[in-house]
């Protein structure tokens, strides 16, 4: 499905909490024609305001010939080098150094976006003067599993949602034919679908942090524990996110389909996999409660071909499919997905 560029901004700027600088990435996002330019925008954008609180810095070792005694000598290599001949030894040292692998991440996603044919003169220009800032990082190339061997903490923070754009990039990017620049992949139901999903559950949390509480939740099945449950496990049930307050709790389940109906004789009917996965959720979580709280489930489509809301109830319990389109104004999207919660 065909997801106006300006829409996709802000999936992207809920997913990845842009919204506290949202407003200075929109300036330039507007002229965005595609998805390499509105990516290299929101890059630029989160890299500008990396730097200007400073680069992530790491403790660094580092060995070099020199006539100057820095940290400590280390003999077997002054000795292997002659370097007495000289009158210089082999030192190792440590320092505070900005050559951090979330900072090589960086560096290398920057590298890689410029070699996209479809980046603007504008932002190519942008993209360079963004190198100048990463001086005493190296320059290597970049792969999907350097991002699960970065450690995130409290003294770069900052980088959640650097890292998390320069991973979408490394994943999407691919050489061209010629194998001198970079294409991207299109987007696929998988990839959309992950990030529509984040895109609901930050949206609601955001939207709705006053009314609800917003999170996702895993349980297990609400059985009678038979004698057999040691050897062989029923599988947890994990949800894409509840929300929840003292009145009701609500199981949202973000489906990603070009068509969120089946057809059976003629009739468009629910995908029976779909229905069935989240009234399961509705069920033992109402076997769980014990608040009287009122359970529902939405079953929340993506689309581009008009929104609809239906609602069926089962056992007391009340079903929404709905679907929102994507392809409208984004106040009339944002109005659609608080209704589907309220009910309106």
């Amino acid at each position: 499905m065909k997801i106006p560029i300006k829409n996709v901004f802000y999936l992207l700027a809920y997913a990845w909490n842009l919204l506290e600088h949202s407003g200075e990435i929109d300036v330039g996002m507007v002229n965005c024609p595609d998805i390499e330019n509105l990516l290299a925008v929101v890059l630029a954008s989160v890299v500008k305001r990396v730097l200007r609180r400073g680069l992530e810095r790491d403790y660094q070792e580092y060995r070099t010939d020199s006539r100057w005694i820095r940290g400590r000598i280390d003999f077997h290599e002054t000795n292997r080098k002659f370097l007495q001949r000289r009158a210089e030894v082999h030192i190792v040292a440590v320092e505070l150094s900005p050559d951090t692998l979330s900072n090589r991440i960086v560096k290398g996603t920057i590298a890689t976006l410029m070699k996209f044919e479809a980046i603007s003169s504008e932002n190519r220009e942008k993209l360079a003067a963004l190198l100048h800032g990463l001086r005493g990082v190296a320059t290597c190339r970049i792969s999907v599993a350097d991002f699960n061997r970065v450690r995130l903490h409290v003294n770069n923070r900052e980088y959640r949602v650097l890292l998390s754009v320069c991973e979408m990039i490394a994943r999407l990017a691919i050489p061209d034919e010629s194998g001198l620049g970079m294409r991207f992949v299109s987007f696929t139901r998988s990839q959309m679908w992950r990030l529509f999903q984040q895109f609901l559950y930050k949206f609601y949390l955001v939207r709705l942090r006053s009314v609800y509480s917003v999170n996702p939740d895993s349980f297990a099945w609400f059985d009678s524990w038979p004698e057999h449950k040691e050897r062989v496990a029923l599988p947890r049930l994990n949800t894409d996110f509840v929300l929840v307050n003292q009145a009701e709790k609500i199981i949202v389940d973000a489906k990603y389909y070009s068509k969120p109906f089946a057809t059976s004789h003629g009739n468009s009917i629910l995908w029976p996999h779909h229905i069935n996965q989240v009234f399961a959720y509705m069920q033992n979580l109402a076997a769980r409660e014990i608040n009287g709280r009122e359970i529902r489930g939405i079953l929340l489509y993506a689309g581009v071909s008009g929104s609809f809301s239906l609602d069926w109830r089962f056992f007391g319990h009340k079903l929404t499919a709905a679907g929102v389109d994507l392809s409208e104004d984004w106040p009339a999207i944002e109005t659609q997905l608080l209704n589907v919660v309220s009910g309106a």
